[in-house]
């Protein structure tokens, strides 16, 4: 289960972009929120950033397994690094944001391998 899940962060938050994005600057206020994006077969991952460095995770591999993770993150540039606690182990992944808008993320790991993420719209409090 930890190779899955070190495989997921890895698609999520991997290192390497295009030469042209390689110091393209993201905002990081668009950053903010929750994601969600598929991982492997039929594994699911959703991913909330949170004000002051603050990332959890939920790691769905199918079959009713799945992991929460917590840790942190640095956006320097459109490089994503993280650092989560994963089986006792600290992990830290870097990934090159491709692509952020106010609905889609786009990150590629160092094995070139892209993932697309799709922001999960805020549910509305009621009175």
């Amino acid at each position: 289960m930890r190779t899955l899940l070190g495989i997921g962060l890895v698609l999520a938050c991997g290192v390497a972009a295009a030469q042209d994005k390689k110091d393209e600057k993201i905002d990081a206020k668009k950053l903010l929120g929750k994601w969600e994006g598929t991982i492997g077969k039929g594994g699911k991952m959703a991913v909330e950033y949170k004000d002051g460095g603050k990332v959890s995770a939920k790691v769905s591999f199918g079959e009713g397994k799945e992991l929460d993770v917590e840790g942190t993150y640095k956006l320097d540039g459109n490089k994503l690094t993280q650092t989560m606690e994963i089986g006792g182990k600290e992990q830290v992944r870097t990934s090159t944001i491709t692509k952020l808008t106010d609905t889609e993320m786009e990150a590629e790991n160092e094995k070139g391998v892209k993932t697309t993420f799709k922001r999960v719209k805020a549910e509305k409090k009621k009175d």
